[in-house]
């Protein structure tokens, strides 16, 4: 554990690297389990459970102590795949419909999955050219971009964050 790690793991929050199988995003996504007031867990980000990602989760889980099933809810800090890819794992590693919390825009990308992307890859791609890609690249870019967005199984629902909304770890609000 690193000294961020510890420094976090005070206030009651650890950090999941999950590995993503694709290149350009990056590296790792981090999923985040914060121990909430009265017990459980707030999970924030779930990393893409695709590839190697589901074993990564499990054993993040095991490493720090937890179990699936503390998880009380999920929030999704954004509609990326590799930010909620694995939320329907962790639910059903938990046996039960965790709830999931998203920004209304972004819940159609969790509950209906890819064909969200497909309806609007062409805005997509026309976004792209008018800020200075070449056509023919951007249609490439979202050919090639299309089977990220199936690594993720769809959630049954999402319940909408809303602004201002407090979330309260056991130590810390967010």
């Amino acid at each position: 554990m690193n000294e961020l790690d510890r420094s976090v793991a005070r206030l009651g929050i650890y950090r999941v690297s999950v590995p993503v199988p694709f290149l350009h995003a990056g590296g790792p996504a981090n999923a985040w389990l914060v121990e909430e007031e009265g017990g459980g867990l707030l999970m924030i980000d779930t990393g893409l459970a695709a590839g190697e990602g589901s074993a990564a989760l499990d054993a993040g889980f095991q490493r720090l102590g937890f179990r699936h099933e503390d998880v009380r809810r999920i929030v999704v800090t954004h509609g990326h795949v590799d930010h909620f890819g694995g939320a329907r794992h962790v639910q059903a590693r938990a046996g039960r419909e965790v709830p999931v919390l998203a920004h209304p825009v972004d819940a159609p990308k969790l509950t209906e999955g890819g064909w969200v992307y497909r309806e609007h890859a062409p805005a997509y791609a026309r976004h792209l050219v008018r800020l200075g890609v070449p056509a023919d690249l951007a249609d490439t870019v979202m050919w090639r971009s299309a089977p990220a967005f199936e690594l993720a199984p769809p959630v049954a629902r999402t319940e909408p964050l809303v602004e201002g909304q407090l979330l309260r770890g056991r130590w810390v609000e967010l």
